[in-house]
This record gives C-alpha cells, sequence and structure tokens, in this order.
C-alpha cells in the first residue's frame, strides 16, 4: 500500500473519532482590542506554565467541557473565526486537527503535527474561560 493511500485510511479513521471541538464566544462587550489582548496574554501565560507547570489533571480540565483544544493553534499562531464584526478564537475547521501527532511520523518523519500542542492549548482555552470566554451552547458536545 503506497503511503499516500496510507495517509487516507488513517485520516478517514482518525477523523471519524476525533474529539468535538466548540467554539469559544467573547464576554458580553468585549471589543476587537480586548479580545487580541486576552488572546496575547493567554496564549504567553501558557506557553510559559506548559514549560514550566506539572501536566494538567482531569479536574483542571474539568471547564474544557469534554472539547478538545487542539484546534486552537497551529504552527504557533492561533486560529480565528468571525463572530458578527469581531474575530474572535476558534478552533481550526480542517479535518486533519483530529489525526494524532504519531500518525505523521508514520507517513512522512520529516512531517510534524501542526496543531497544539495540547498541554499549551488546553492552558491558552483555560485562560480564556477565566477571562469570561464561554463555550457556544448551540456546539457543545
Amino acid at each position: 500500500m503506497s503511503r499516500s493511500m496510507v495517509f487516507v485510511v488513517l485520516t478517514a479513521v482518525v477523523g471519524c473519532s476525533s474529539s468535538h471541538s466548540a467554539a469559544l464566544f467573547p464576554p458580553e462587550g468585549a471589543t476587537q482590542q480586548s479580545i487580541q489582548t486576552d488572546i496575547d496574554q493567554s496564549l504567553d501565560a501558557a506557553r510559559k506554565e506548559a514549560a514550566h507547570a506539572k501536566t494538567l489533571t482531569e479536574a483542571d480540565k474539568t471547564p474544557l467541557e469534554g472539547n478538545s483544544t487542539k484546534g486552537f493553534v497551529r504552527e504557533g499562531r492561533v486560529c480565528l473565526r468571525k463572530d458578527g464584526d469581531l474575530l474572535v478564537p476558534g478552533p481550526s475547521q480542517s479535518v486533519f486537527v483530529g489525526t494524532p501527532s504519531w500518525v505523521y511520523l508514520v507517513i512522512s518523519p520529516l512531517h510534524y503535527d501542526p496543531y497544539g500542542p495540547e498541554e499549551v492549548t488546553d492552558r491558552y482555552i483555560l485562560h480564556l474561560l477565566e477571562r469570561g470566554y464561554r463555550w457556544s451552547a448551540d456546539e457543545k458536545k
């Protein structure tokens, strides 16, 4: 079986079993400037904590409500979506978001998983939730 065929099969299998990722809504009265500040400060804090803090426990992750956070950061940059006139944090809509990192190593050792890592994205979303962001009621799993 060719590498491309293996990739297609693995992507289909993994994509069908991937975690749900709901959208986040900003706090009432948020402006583009306040959202950008929240994003910058939350991502910066998440990166520092991931590098120096202990692993998050399941209890720490309770506010995530079982939502996957991996798609909120791609190649080190936050993913955004349009909410009215605002650009707000949102998960990537790519089918590859749910692909486990090890699949990239199987397909091609030179490729890397562009999403996450979840040690950072979980903390990033937790910081946004602490700032008043909320999961969309209609997209929760």
